[in-house]
């Protein structure tokens, strides 16, 4: 084993045979750190490779003594050694961290999810003999206070007191795991603790929802008892040597001459978007419609700002996936989220605490800070898996329904005030709150969420078994040999660098084309857009649909919209309408329906069911029971549900209660 005499003179070679140019420029700038590939180092001296690894700690503290006699470093007190470029073994998974792996160098990925306030920690504590008065400085490399181990080199004397203590600023940082969704068992949080400076310098490593890659050591934490006493029970922490921003996203495909050849070929192939949809799941059977459409999401359509930057019309594309249990909604959403270049998936009851987007946690270091879920983790231009919305906290509503419609989550509680960019495609399944799915009722009855959040879904697609021999014979075929088994035309490899290409397109429209979309509008609702007195309805309507416009224009490579991309959507959206039960009986769009607002028919039964319980309390003296007022109904020929819908209605308005309840009703 080498010790700390023999680490500091082999790194000073190691200098001078390979970075002594890179080291004179640190110092010739007075930069405050020395980026070392530890990879070339273990080459270079494998014995001094391996006593960074496994001591790391102590080793680096020596290196960068060494460093610092180094002529050009001398004076850099507060210089640093980082390291990077390690073994691919010394990759270690978040959730497998136990007591084996302390105290070593470690690589670990994940996303920031949390960042505290600065904090102190001592470096050096300098202390001084009682003796003779001889001072020595002592690192502070672990939790407990290091003294003095050898006498005095002096007098030989072995008592000391502390004279000085030199100390550096940090932070804790909280990281999340890039697990996979569907995984059965919890995501693994980790604290990291990195020095302030590490945590600033150059890149913008350290920003909540960013992916970080954190070199460091793993060290056991007592966990303090409610008394304040010392404690035998220990967590882990990772102590970071370097942090290293991830890049992710579609940005970060980058297509060779091969592959931009190849991609042209696939875009004049007509059937490239349903062999798309079918190699999305080729075990899974029919839907094609819902599987175009997801792809779709992934292109993204168009995103518009005005003059003064403020967005007008969002990129983001956002679907819903409903219907009875085991109909493949949770199987779609996890084969989407997999194709997407950058995806968080997770479900709506596993998000407690942080929620889906954002919260305010109080931390027990510094007070409050916000600390961020998938969907901001997701951006940019990342796909948002939910599965289960329906049983997301309410408390989230508000916020994802901000993200979802503005691109953007806004915190303001406590001393907290951010602003977090979301350009995420949500893409969630939501089961009905009976587990079957009713055409004929509104979908935000039976999945218990407000009309108005789920307005910002751009398609909502009821799933349900169409063909139970077809589906099982499909699914089956995966438990055939590799070359018998179901495969798609397309890998999720070749399809990804299509799609990041078709994402880089902006599509114009041109005046002539509005023309064709306003006569499709007309064939699709029955009215013109400048009769319609439906408007506000209407115009989301008009924007979700013009998403799918560009988003299919892009996916066919073209800079401008043609009629078939116009002609394509719509006859998708019609199709949806129709599943949902969202026509009326000439085929247009009934906004009674896609509202869930009252017929006239429903507000003429209102109206008398009201006037009929108002006749009731004057003859009853406010009395009225339920037997007088259905046989008083039921002779004008209302129904008994409208008189149910019409007490339930009075009722939230305040205006009626029952103090025996199914058998009196009173006025307030």
């Amino acid at each position: 084993m080498l010790d700390e005499q023999e680490i500091a003179r082999r790194f000073i070679l190691f200098i001078d045979k390979y970075i002594g140019f890179q080291v004179a420029e640190i110092g010739r700038k007075k930069e405050k750190f020395l980026d070392v590939d530890l990879s070339e180092l273990y080459m270079s001296d494998n014995e001094l490779g391996e006593a960074i690894l496994n001591s790391p700690e102590e080793s680096i503290v020596y290196c960068e003594a060494g460093a610092r006699t180094l002529q050009d470093l001398e004076g850099l007190k507060e210089f640093k050694i980082r390291f990077y470029n390690l073994p691919k073994s010394s990759l270690l998974d978040l959730y497998k961290i136990n007591d084996s792996y302390l105290n070593k160098l470690w690589v670990f990925e994940g996303y920031v999810t949390r960042i505290t306030d600065k904090m102190l920690k001592a470096t050096h504590i300098i202390f001084e003999c009682k003796c003779c008065g001889a001072k020595v400085s002592i690192h502070q490399w672990s939790n407990d206070r290091k003294k003095p181990k050898k006498p005095c080199s002096t007098c030989k004397g072995e008592d000391y007191f502390e004279v000085k203590e030199e100390t550096t600023t940090f932070r804790r940082v909280i990281i999340d795991e890039d697990k996979e969704y569907g995984i059965n068992r919890p995501a693994t949080r980790k604290e990291v603790f990195a020095e302030d400076e590490l945590a600033r310098t150059g890149t913008d490593a350290l920003v909540l929802g960013s992916k970080v890659q954190v070199i460091g050591w793993i060290k056991k934490l007592e966990i303090p008892t409610k008394v304040g006493n010392r404690s035998s029970e220990y967590k882990t922490g990772i102590y970071a040597n370097n942090i290293i921003k991830i890049s992710t996203g579609w940005n970060t495909i980058k297509l060779t001459e091969k592959d931009i050849d190849q991609i042209d070929l696939i875009s004049k192939d007509k059937n490239t978007l349903n062999d798309f949809a079918l190699s999305l799941a080729p075990t899974f059977y029919g839907y094609e419609e819902v599987r175009e459409s997801l792809i779709l999401a992934l292109v993204e359509g168009r995103r518009i700002k005005d003059k003064n930057g403020l967005l007008m019309e969002r990129r983001s594309i956002h679907i819903g996936l409903i219907g009875d249990p085991s109909t493949g909604k949770s199987f779609l959403l996890r084969r989407v989220s997999k194709l997407s270049a950058l995806n968080r998936s997770t479900s709506g009851v596993g998000n407690t605490g942080v929620g889906l987007v954002a919260a305010v946690v109080q931390d027990r270091y510094s007070g409050y800070v916000c600390d961020v879920g998938p969907v901001i983790q997701a951006n940019p231009g990342g796909c948002c898996g939910v599965d289960e919305l329906e049983k997301m906290d309410k408390k989230d509503l508000a916020q994802l329904n901000n993200v979802m419609a503005e691109e953007i989550a806004e915190i303001n509680k406590a001393n907290i005030h951010e602003k977090f960019q979301a350009q995420v495609s949500i893409l969630a399944t939501m089961n009905p709150i009976h587990r079957k799915f009713i055409l004929e009722e509104p979908i935000h009855k039976q999945i218990g969420l407000p009309k108005d959040f789920l307005d910002r879904f751009d398609l909502i697609w009821p799933m349900k078994v169409i063909d139970q021999d077809k589906i099982l014979d499909k699914s089956l075929t995966k438990h055939l040999d590799e070359e018998e088994q179901l495969k798609g035309k397309y890998s999720f490899e070749e399809m990804r660098k299509y799609i990041a290409s078709c994402r880089e397109i902006i599509p114009k429209v041109t005046k002539e084309m509005l023309e064709y979309f306003k006569v499709k509008w007309k064939n699709f609702t029955g009215s013109t857009i400048e009769d319609d007195t439906n408007s506000g309805k209407s115009n989301r309507l008009i924007e979700n649909l013009f998403r799918f416009v560009y988003a299919h224009c892009k996916f066919w490579r073209r800079l401008q919209v043609e009629k078939q991309d116009i002609d394509y959507v719509f006859a998708l959206f019609k199709k949806n309408f129709k599943m949902l039960n969202l026509l009326d009986e000439k085929g247009f769009v009934s906004y009674e329906r896609v509202e869930s607002l009252p017929t006239k028919e429903e507000i003429e039964d209102f109206n008398s069911v009201e006037g009929i319980l108002r006749k009731l309390k004057d003859e009853t003296n406010n009395n009225i029971t339920f037997e007088k007022l259905f046989e008083a109904c039921k002779i004008a020929g209302i129904k008994e549900n409208q008189v149910d819908d019409t007490i339930e209605k009075l009722k939230r308005k305040g205006d009626l209660y029952e103090p025996i309840s199914g058998k009196i009703l009173k006025w307030v």
